[in-house]
């Protein structure tokens, strides 16, 4: 009789064992396919979607939770510009970091311009190196400026140009132009992180002609935002 009980036990546990090891399998699968369902059909017009979520137990999906959510995205379009690739990562809802890579040409739909001193400037990208070149207000009058320099995100939100090589047509820069110059960019901004975007910057870099930044990122207005 003992051991009949011994054997039920077994059985029952192993059965038990067996059913949580599917379940740690085809919980995920299912998770990972009503993200991917969500964001198709938010997003039908993005190249690429790779999706990867990963919980233990797999139970804790059930209740939105996980231990990392991963999301891929290729040629996504949001509020009017496209990511040529966008990643968003997590540990915990809605919080997240974000990488994206974006072209020369949609870096000006990304940000909004708000320096009162650079007129008509925009920033192009070269290999890895970032130049400035349009009109800038000095102490001296307006002066079309092209200048060399990096790009440096602060408080999230702002980018600043800073120069290191300035040209003025073909005329030699005086001491006290350049410091008029380089007053311009760093009085303001040269771009800002639209306000409807949920986006926080902490890295930039350039490479191959694009603009790859990096931050955190609130992934439940990502996702409530238009993709038009």
């Amino acid at each position: 009789m003992r051991r009949k009980g011994t054997k039920i036990f077994l059985i029952t546990f192993l059965v038990f064992v067996l059913l949580w090891g599917v379940s740690e399998i085809i919980i995920p699968m299912f998770a990972v396919r009503y993200v991917r369902e969500k964001i198709d059909a938010k997003y039908p017009d993005i190249d690429n979607v790779v999706v990867t979520i990963r919980a233990f137990p797999a139970l804790k999906l059930a209740f939105q939770k996980y231990d990392k959510l991963k999301i891929h995205l290729d040629g996504a379009k949001l509020e009017g510009f496209k990511f040529i690739t966008l990643t968003l990562e997590s540990n915990e809802w809605p919080e997240g970091r974000f990488t994206a890579i974006l072209s020369e040409e949609e870096i000006n739909r990304f940000f909004t311009v708000e320096s009162n001193r650079l007129v008509e400037g925009r920033v192009k990208l070269k290999d890895d190196m970032s130049f400035f070149v349009g009109r800038i207000r000095t102490s001296f009058g307006s002066v079309n400026v092209t200048a060399s320099g990096k790009l440096e995100p602060q408080s999230g939100r702002f980018v600043f140009f800073i120069p290191e090589d300035i040209e003025v047509g073909a005329v030699t820069v005086g001491k006290e132009l350049t410091i008029s110059i380089r007053g311009a960019f760093e009085e303001a901004p040269i771009y800002v992180v639209r306000k409807n975007l949920p986006y926080r910057i902490s890295s930039i870099q350039i490479s191959e002609g694009n603009l790859k930044i990096s931050g955190t990122v609130e992934l439940d207005t990502v996702f409530a935002l238009s993709g038009k």
